[in-house]
């Protein structure tokens, strides 16, 4: 049955119905592990001006919402990047962005400096793992299109079947 719960998350992720019958189930079935990445800042167009905020408490998420207004702005970067100045969801966007909140983190955390934070934490632990595409197609991509790993080749879609397996509904102990 949880095999069947994981394959459902894959083909439709972050399911509320179905992550609410799991928390219901109150670890009878499993348990879903809580989400990754809570972004602490965003960029948004205000008129002509592009406006950054962020915790600047937090410098690894000042250099994330600076790669977000990068993006959001220059239509050179986006063009070497993705062939085209046309600004949309995209996987390098949100690799490069995660590339620079995890560079800053984890070169601030290397010299002692600032708090520990579990989530990145985790989130280092998958790019480690060389799951950092599947994470942005799953926890990022289906927030933007719900049916983004229904569009996926099969290569992906197992990247994303490990990714689940392992970080939203690992195994459970009576499996």
């Amino acid at each position: 049955m949880l095999a069947d719960l994981r394959r459902s998350l894959v083909l439709k992720p972050r399911n509320p119905i179905l992550l609410g019958a799991l928390s219901k189930a109150q670890g009878l079935m499993g348990r879903a592990e809580a989400e990754v990445l809570i972004p602490r800042g965003f960029v948004r167009r205000e008129g002509e001006v592009v406006t950054v905020y962020a915790d600047i408490d937090r410098p690894e998420w000042l250099a994330w919402a600076n790669c977000k207004a990068l993006w959001l702005t220059d239509a050179a970067h986006r063009k070497e990047m993705l062939g085209t100045t046309e600004h949309g969801w995209s996987t390098a966007e949100e690799l490069e962005c995660l590339g620079s909140l995890m560079s800053v983190y984890q070169s601030r955390k290397a010299k002692g400096l600032g708090p520990s934070d579990d989530r990145l934490e985790v989130l280092h632990q998958i790019i480690v793992d060389g799951m950092a595409p599947a994470f942005v197609i799953y926890e990022l991509g289906s927030r933007v299109d719900p049916q983004i790993v229904l569009r996926l080749d099969a290569k992906y879609r197992a990247m994303v079947t490990r990714y689940v397996g392992k970080y939203v509904l690992p195994p459970h102990e009576y499996e």
